[in-house]
C-alpha cells in the first residue's frame, strides 16, 4: 500500500512540474514582460508595403541622443531627446523620450518588422495629454485625452499609413538617398485627426557642422502644401542612415511650432 502511495505521489509531482513548465513555454510573447500595453495588434504583411524601395537592410538598431530646441506657445526651450530602435517580440519598437524644463514627453511605436508600418502608438505629453492609436490596413482607431476630456476616433482608410514623428522619420532615413529622388508619403497626424500627405525630396548634399565635427549629409525637404509646412532633414548615409539634424514643424492649436534636433551620440 505504501509503495502504491509513493507511486501516486511521484506521478502527481511530475504532473505539477510539467503543468508549470507548460505555462512558461506556452505563455504568449506579449505577456513575457510584467508591463503590457493595451494594443490590439493588427498584422501588416509584405503585400501591404507602402513603398517597395525602402532599404530595410540599412536599418540600424540602437540608441540615439539629440539636443533639441523646441518652440512653445510663448517661448522656446532647450531639451534632450533620447531615441531607441529595438527588435522586440517579433516586431520593431521605437521609443522617444523628451526631457524639457516644462514637461516630459514619452512616445512609443510598435512597427511591423516586415513593412515598417505602425501597428500601435502610445504617447504622453506632460500630465494633460495621452494618445493611444491602433493602426490596421483599413482603419485607425484610438483616442486622445486632453485636460478637457477624452476624444475617441475611428477613421476608415483605403491604404495603410505611417504615423507622424519617429515613425515617419524612420521611413525618411531608409528612402533611396540620391539627389532628385521624390516620393509622396501619407501619415496620420493625431493633432488634426486626419491623414496628411507630404512630398519628400532629396535635394542636395551638404556639409553639416555638429558637436561631433562636420558631417556630409543628404538634405531632404518634406513639404505639406495644405498646411504650408516645409520640414528639413539632414541625413548621413556614410555607415548607416541616421538623422544628423532636423527642423520640423508640428501643428498645435492650428499654429506651426518648430522643433530642432542635432545628433549628439549614437550607441
Amino acid at each position: 500500500m505504501k509503495k502504491i502511495n509513493n507511486i501516486l505521489l511521484f506521478s502527481f509531482l511530475i504532473s505539477v512540474i510539467f503543468s508549470v513548465n507548460s505555462c512558461v513555454i506556452f505563455k504568449p510573447k506579449n505577456q513575457d514582460s510584467g508591463k503590457t500595453d493595451s494594443a490590439k495588434i493588427n498584422p501588416v504583411t509584405l503585400k501591404n508595403r507602402t513603398f517597395k524601395d525602402l532599404r530595410f537592410g540599412s536599418l540600424r538598431l540602437g540608441k540615439y541622443v539629440y539636443k533639441a530646441v523646441i518652440e512653445k506657445k510663448d517661448k522656446t526651450e532647450e531639451a534632450k531627446v533620447f531615441r531607441e530602435i529595438k527588435y522586440q517580440f517579433g516586431n520593431l519598437t521605437l521609443t522617444e523620450d523628451t526631457y524639457a524644463p516644462s514637461e516630459k514627453m514619452s512616445d512609443k511605436y510598435v512597427l511591423d518588422s516586415n513593412s515598417l508600418l505602425p501597428m500601435y502608438r502610445n504617447l504622453s505629453v506632460g500630465v494633460d495629454e495621452v494618445v493611444n492609436i491602433n493602426f490596421s490596413v483599413n482603419s485607425l482607431e484610438g483616442f486622445v485625452v486632453y485636460s478637457t476630456g477624452k476624444s475617441p476616433f475611428d477613421i476608415k482608410i483605403k491604404n495603410p499609413v505611417y504615423g507622424d514623428g519617429y515613425s515617419l522619420e524612420i521611413v525618411l532615413t531608409l528612402l533611396p538617398l540620391k539627389k532628385g529622388y521624390k516620393v509622396n508619403i501619407p501619415f496620420f497626424d493625431y493633432r488634426v485627426e486626419d491623414i496628411r500627405e507630404v512630398v519628400a525630396e532629396v535635394i542636395d548634399i551638404e556639409d553639416v557642422r555638429t558637436v561631433n565635427g562636420t558631417i556630409s549629409c543628404y538634405k531632404v525637404i518634406v513639404t505639406d502644401s495644405d498646411f504650408e509646412i516645409s520640414d528639413k532633414y539632414w541625413i548621413s548615409d556614410k555607415d548607416y542612415p541616421v538623422i544628423v539634424k532636423s527642423e520640423v514643424g508640428s501643428i498645435f492649436d492650428k499654429k506651426i511650432r518648430i522643433k530642432k534636433l542635432e545628433l549628439v551620440e549614437v550607441y
